[in-house]
């Protein structure tokens, strides 16, 4: 299997680091009890030991939020999982029903690298495969091909333009977008192919699968789906916007005519966020201390009514909040330690020659650097990657109250639990610590690492690992508690598994695997693991009761005509 991985960037409050040598759980040898651990990543320090509070150097340059998670694309619908064979030449992609366990190998194309699926409501259950090796992408319906007596009659090949390297899907399960990620390696001999995307849209009966080719902006650094089956491109063409449903034939993409300033929204230093209706939008820059807000149109290039805000520093990051007919931008403003809300409709409505009205929130600390809105929509976490020593704030949306905890390393991404009551933060481990071995504070920040965080009281279980997190999922069990699952991967093989920790009770549980952890998800209300096996190797757990099953040696079937 293909172990690419995605960045995604993850908005959550900055906490406070505790600096006193209260315990934790953590390791502190090769046979430490492996049941007090948890995961998640690291990444590299973004200030020095000596400077772990300045945001800024000391000329003033300013510095970008680094905020990155490592998490796997996995490719599941709710009954199916689709596992991309990772030996060499191979054509097979594991089709496995979650409901009672059988897999089925499916013909696809040569090199399967990237598998992306969803439940469509026209075409059922969908998954889109890249195959790099024949330059084309398999679309498999997966109720035709698991009925199906050889699993090779459903599956259609289409081809895409070789430079290709990523694949995402759209809400609706129809349709998915073949792509160049400027992140990922890839091979290409002229600047002109660096502007290819393909759109792959699933037939209504099978064998009516089509791929159209779009010219659309070099290196994309984002695609964003929206409700109304939008699609919009940001790029060094700048922002591009087209309906899915409406691409008949091949196309070239337009930009967007946003009228930006070129010094304060440079094409390659733009963050947009369209709401899912795309009803407006929000653009930022690294460049300006301000921001502008678009009414969008129901289609088309042009944009209605906008509006530039002026704000008192370099905003670092925007979210959106929409309920109901009330829609609002939440701006975190980092230098000058505030959040900005701001009511989308009044500001459009304020007349060109007064300053529309800002709602400002006073952080008490320089850290309100990045912002994450919980799924209820109630609170948002606030915080920075930079400091060493960082807090974590939660800013109550409701009733406009700010309560802020400290951690006791940089952090690398939070996410919130999906019932809004707990959180994780992935600290950055810390090279060349200078400390004492036997320090709580030193183990902790010089080991791979997480805080569990508890919503309501601000209640924190710092967690050391031995190993490298590569991947996470979150899932309820039957008693709607949140559980966590994490894959740990290291050298030894007596360390690399699955860590389970109960967001609800914050117990951990480390499970070890025999073979190298490589994919991670959830499907039919079950955890499973994809190994590193060439003949095949998944197990899954049973999210109330842990029980596994253990499923081997399905890749060998592929090999039989």
């Amino acid at each position: 299997m293909d172990k690419r991985i995605i960045l995604i960037a993850i908005g959550c409050l900055a906490c406070v680091a505790c600096g006193d040598s209260e315990s934790f759980d953590g390791v502190s040898g090769a046979d430490s009890d492996f049941n007090n651990q948890s995961g998640v990543n690291n990444v590299n320090n973004v200030n020095n030991a000596n400077n772990v509070n300045n945001v800024n150097n000391s000329n003033n340059v300013f510095i970008p939020e680094v905020e990155e998670f490592v998490v796997q694309q996995v490719a599941t619908t709710d009954a199916y999982v689709f596992v991309p064979n990772s030996t060499e030449e191979s054509t097979t992609v594991a089709l496995i029903d979650g409901r009672d366990l059988s897999v089925k190998p499916v013909r696809v194309g040569l090199d399967p690298v990237e598998v992306v699926a969803a439940d469509s409501e026209d075409r059922g259950p969908v998954a889109y495969v890249l195959c790099e090796g024949s330059s084309s992408v398999a679309v498999i319906h997966a109720e035709e091909t698991a009925n199906d007596g050889r699993g090779n009659g459903f599956v259609k090949l289409l081809n895409v333009p070789p430079v290709l390297n990523a694949i995402t899907i759209a809400p609706d399960g129809k349709h998915a977008l073949a792509y160049i990620d400027p992140k990922r390696p890839f091979e290409t001999q002229a600047v002109s192919s660096l502007q290819v995307m393909s759109l792959i849209r699933a037939g209504e009966e099978a064998g009516e699968e089509q791929a159209f080719q779009l010219t659309v902006t070099r290196l994309i650094r984002d695609i964003e789906f929206t409700n109304t089956g939008d699609v919009f491109l940001v790029g060094n063409e700048g922002v591009q916007r087209f309906k899915l449903d409406e691409i008949e034939s091949d196309a070239l993409i337009r930009p967007m005519n946003l009228n930006l300033n070129d010094g304060l929204y440079p094409l390659t230093d733009l963050e947009v966020e369209v709401a899912d209706d795309a009803s407006f939008m929000v653009v930022r820059s690294s460049n300006g201390k301000n921001i502008t807000i678009y009414e969008l149109p129901e289609s088309g290039i042009e944009v209605g009514e906008s509006r530039e805000v002026a704000l008192d520093d370099i905003p670092t990051d925007v979210d959106l909040l929409v309920d109901g007919d009330t829609r609002r931008a939440v701006v975190a403003i980092r230098d000058s330690a505030q959040v900005a809300l701001l009511d989308i409709d009044a500001i459009l409505a304020t007349p060109i020659d007064q300053e529309p009205v800002v709602q400002i929130v006073d952080v008490d600390s320089k850290e309100a650097g990045l912002i994450q809105l919980t799924p209820d929509r109630q609170q948002a976490l606030l915080y920075s990657t930079l400091p060493q020593i960082p807090s974590l704030a939660v800013y109550d949306i409701m009733t406009d109250s700010l309560r802020s905890y400290t951690l006791r390393n940089q952090i690398r991404s939070v996410a919130v639990s999906p019932d809004s009551t707990s959180a994780v933060v992935v600290h950055k481990r810390q090279e060349a610590l200078a400390g004492s071995p036997t320090d709580p504070n030193y183990v902790f920040r010089s080991n791979h690492g997480v805080t569990l965080f508890d919503m309501a009281s601000g209640f924190t279980r710092p967690v050391a690992l031995q190993g490298e997190p590569i991947d996470f999922v979150m899932t309820p069990n039957s008693d709607d508690q949140t559980q966590l699952y994490v894959l740990i991967e290291n050298t030894g093989t007596q360390i690399q598994g699955l860590m389970h920790l109960n967001m609800a009770t914050f117990r951990s549980d480390f499970v070890r695997l025999p073979r190298k952890p490589e994919q991670l998800g959830v499907v039919a209300g079950k955890v499973f693991v994809a190994q590193e096996d060439s003949a095949g190797r998944i197990t899954f757990f049973d999210v109330d009761t842990q029980s596994q099953r253990t499923i081997s040696g399905y890749e060998l079937n592929a090999g039989i005509d």
